[in-house]
């Protein structure tokens, strides 16, 4: 599993950093609250 921190615009999700490799991989969005801290990107 791979957390990557973005931003939801126009209906499209936009990843803050760049993903190689996980073309049509199935993904799982999560909204959160915007005075989080944002995190970096946290790969398992």
């Amino acid at each position: 599993m791979l957390s990557v921190k973005g931003r939801f615009q126009n209906g499209v999700v936009h990843p803050n950093e760049p993903i190689e490799g996980r073309e049509g991989e199935s993904v799982i969005i999560v909204f959160v609250e915007e005075d989080h801290t944002p995190m970096p990107a946290i790969q398992e």
